[in-house]
């Protein structure tokens, strides 16, 4: 009968386990993280401003557009839906209107082109809007797969708000306040783990993120939007360690794309 030192195995099996997770992140960084805005980035429309603006116009008219100055966000978000019930709205009519949203232009070919180098990427949304309602585009749009994850406030289906938004957190930054701080969601959850990071974007609230992004990374920011006034009107480049490339449609985001490819090591 032979005798098997317990303590040889266990250290065997934790040096296995070692190497597995080893392997996993090396092969992790080797990609690039593609990070994706969603609101006026990867759809032409603001969701919940559009929404609003459809089915509860006088709402809208009445707060002038300005629905994001609106604080605290969440709970504001379910009054809107909740106001859209009130109006007789129903689930489909919304499943309906936003199926209709259309993509930025030429975000077929991109997306066509990230599909082709897929292996080369890691693509994931960052949003200060709901998950539900982005999920409900992509799926309609035949996209949802593109996506290794989603990370946006929760929604979900409510007999009485229509859609119920919850925060998934991360409200503790000055400059993002009321909406989520997409900086301390990329903390936790990408910080590290990639060789490096392309962050496609437009909004006031991406220029927290831009600003902790490094020398190897790039954001690219939508001509004339939000960011880009940040950056270029308000002294904002002098916060900015990364490069920085500007678009207008999916084609300039191809081009760049395939440049950071070609250099890349």
């Amino acid at each position: 009968m032979k005798f098997y030192n317990t303590k040889n195995i266990k250290k065997i099996k934790i040096y296995y386990i070692k190497i597995i997770y080893y392997k996993k992140n090396t092969k992790k960084m080797k990609k690039t993280l593609l990070l994706f805005d969603f609101d006026k980035t990867i759809i032409q429309n603001d969701v919940i401003h559009s929404l609003t603006l459809h089915f509860i116009p006088d709402l809208y008219n009445k707060m002038n557009g300005n629905l994001y100055k609106v604080n605290p966000w969440i709970p504001f978000n379910n009054e809107i839906f909740k106001e859209m019930k009130k109006n007789n709205v129903t689930i489909e009519q919304l499943k309906e209107k936003m199926g209709k949203f259309e993509l930025s232009q030429n975000f077929n070919e991109l997306f066509t082109f990230i599909k082709n180098n897929k292996e080369k990427y890691d693509v994931n949304i960052l949003s200060a809007g709901n998950k539900y309602c982005i999920i409900k585009i992509l799926e309609q749009k035949n996209l949802l797969s593109l996506f290794n994850n989603i990370y946006a406030d929760n929604g979900e289906e409510d007999e009485e708000n229509l859609i119920k938004v919850s925060s998934i957190g991360f409200l503790n930054c000055n400059y993002c306040n009321p909406a989520l701080c997409k900086s301390l969601v990329f903390d936790k959850y990408f910080k590290g783990k990639y060789k490096n990071v392309i962050f496609i974007c437009d909004g006031y609230n991406d220029f927290c993120l831009s600003k902790k992004l490094g020398k190897n990374d790039l954001i690219l920011v939508k001509k004339d939007h939000a960011l880009y006034k940040i950056l270029y009107e308000k002294n904002g480049l002098k916060e900015i360690k990364c490069k920085i490339s500007i678009w207008n449609n999916g084609l300039e985001i191809i081009k760049v794309l395939k440049e950071e490819l070609k250099y890349s090591v």
